[in-house]
């Protein structure tokens, strides 16, 4: 079979946002006010971030939670995501605010009530977890 030089290519047919193009890293990526956009809040999303919220109330024993998945789910993505919404007000402008405010009332008043933290970044690596945790601390 030959080539047809005016034939479609796939890669013409195709794009990838650039969102896509590299791994979410939360150290890297936690004041970049950009590293939000695109994200796209799923049914395992929505779930996993109710969940979290019910289990900071006060009055829930809930307090250990696992996020699991494939190289490439969305982890790291929702750890950001998290992040975010852990240590900034949340308003229409955020990347966050704005993911919430179309998702609907219910999650964003559910959200709304959470306290701010302030959220340590700690890589996975092998050694000891109290000096990542310490060396965290000093960052």
């Amino acid at each position: 079979m030959k080539n047809n030089p005016t034939a479609p290519l796939i890669k013409d047919a195709l794009s990838i946002r650039s969102r896509y193009v590299r791994a979410v890293n939360i150290g890297r990526d936690l004041n970049d006010a950009n590293a939000l956009d695109g994200y796209l809040m799923t049914d395992t999303v929505r779930h996993a971030l109710t969940r979290l919220c019910q289990g900071l109330m006060g009055t829930s024993s809930q307090r250990a939670w696992r996020i699991t998945g494939s190289y490439g789910s969305g982890k790291s993505a929702f750890g950001l995501f998290l992040a975010n919404l852990f240590t900034h007000p949340i308003n229409k402008r955020s990347a966050v605010g704005r993911l919430l405010d179309e998702e609907g009332p219910e999650l964003l008043a559910l959200t709304k009530k959470l306290p701010r933290y302030e959220v340590i970044v700690i890589t996975g690596t092998r050694s000891d977890a109290s000096i990542a945790l310490a060396s965290a601390l000093l960052e």
